[in-house]
């Protein structure tokens, strides 16, 4: 092969890559906003629900999809998510969980009630970096 054809190819393909990438928090950006926002590690990772000095249950965040991305001008985005939650309470039997959720219409699974929740942000692009907060 022509070392100019392999490098026109290489240039080409730079060319693509950097003029067609996204603008915007990225999904990485996004998803890390809103596990920082929401106070949760990572997903699927329980965090604790401590009331005056007591852990009463547990929550987890099952999944994050990212649904739509919207610029709205000025380094602002407008992400739409659906974040699928879960809920576990100390103190309730197996029983009474998985009542509870047949009666509300949730997911029972591993000992956590588990919906599906919209929940919309806010990014900012700013000289730091990104910032989000939940709308």
């Amino acid at each position: 092969m022509n070392p100019l054809t392999a490098l026109t190819a290489v240039a080409a393909t730079a060319f693509l890559l950097v003029g067609c990438s996204q603008p915007g928090p990225s999904d990485t950006t996004i998803r890390e906003c809103i596990l920082d926002v929401t106070d949760h590690q990572a997903v699927g990772v329980e965090r604790p629900n401590v009331v005056m000095g007591m852990e009463i249950g547990t929550t987890v965040i099952d999944a994050i999809d990212i649904e739509n991305v919207i610029e709205e001008g000025n380094n602002t985005w407008l992400v739409y998510s659906r974040l699928t939650v879960g809920s576990r309470d100390m103190h309730s039997s197996e029983q009474d969980s998985k009542a509870t959720a047949q009666m509300f219409g949730f997911e029972y699974r591993d000992g956590y009630l588990l919906q599906d929740v919209e929940v919309n942000y806010l990014f900012n692009e700013g000289r730091q970096g990104w910032s989000c907060r939940e709308l």
